[in-house]
């Protein structure tokens, strides 16, 4: 079977990287990593889920040297392009690999940072998140860093568009303890596991250390609301952008947000 993402390759940045709420929540992310990088004694990374690899190329400008692996090969197809386009071919290695085959990796590869994002991790079972923790450890040096963006158990925006779109069984639908089917197009869905800071950690507090989590998209929306897109409505984004970037209480918030980016130290 064909992975669920080769169906959104081809039309994914199209579709949220370009836009204007993908790309003001990437920006978030980034604004996160940066002073983690300025920390890194080496500059190794490991990318999973990279998709059409637009972080690792982030990371490759920033001359980091990147491997990054995805499930889809449609994606890596496209990340390829993308890398070649801006002569990045020496600082980014992609591998078609689901981050449940982390193993197929050379043995020798060991990273300072190992990254994932937008929810990459909330399509894997949750019994294989333990493991992972596991092989994360073993694949970073000591005192690496892991940082990922996990899609929330709980969106403020999401519930209050459900409300009001009197559509009352979808309100708490992330909460659902068995993961949902979550519509990547009309035809195509995958199996997604929503999860709080709290919960997240959980699996991983064994290997990690929590450093500090922080919300993506508490004000700027989900990218689903595309009203917030249209060329009259950008003052709003920029506007809500602001807010979160002002926000003060990151932390308590980020139980609340679209997203979460949370970071953990290697123990």
């Amino acid at each position: 079977m064909k992975p669920e993402f080769d169906a959104i390759a081809e039309n994914y940045d199209k579709s949220f990287t370009d836009l204007p709420i993908g790309s003001l929540q990437r920006n978030q992310v980034y604004r996160f990593l940066d002073p983690i990088l300025l920390n890194l004694k080496s500059k190794n990374v490991l990318d999973l889920g990279c998709g059409t690899g637009e972080d690792a190329i982030w990371f490759a400008r920033r001359n980091f040297i990147v491997t990054a692996i995805d499930y889809s090969s449609e994606m890596i197809q496209v990340a390829n392009q993308k890398t070649a386009a801006k002569n990045l071919q020496s600082k980014i290695k992609y591998y078609p690999l689901s981050i449940t085959e982390l193993e197929r990796l050379p043995d020798d590869l060991k990273f300072d940072l190992i990254f994932s994002d937008f929810g990459a991790l909330n399509c894997i079972d949750p019994a294989f998140l333990a493991s992972l923790s596991q092989t994360l450890y073993e694949r970073l040096e000591p005192h690496g860093h892991f940082v990922s963006v996990i899609l929330n158990r709980f969106c403020l925006w999401e519930s209050v568009y459900f409300i009001l779109k009197r559509k009352f069984k979808r309100v708490f639908r992330r909460m659902n303890s068995d993961g949902i089917m979550a519509p990547l197009t009309n035809d195509v869905k995958i199996k997604t596991h929503y999860y709080s800071p709290g919960g997240f950690y959980f699996f991983f507090q064994q290997h990690f250390k929590k450093s500090r989590n922080s919300p993506i998209g508490l004000f700027v929306p989900p990218s689903y609301l595309t009203w917030f897109e249209k060329q009259k409505n950008i003052k709003w984004l920029i506007f809500l952008d602001k807010l979160d970037q002002l926000n003060p209480f990151k932390t308590a918030s980020s139980y609340a947000s679209d997203h979460f980016i949370i970071h953990m130290t290697r123990k």
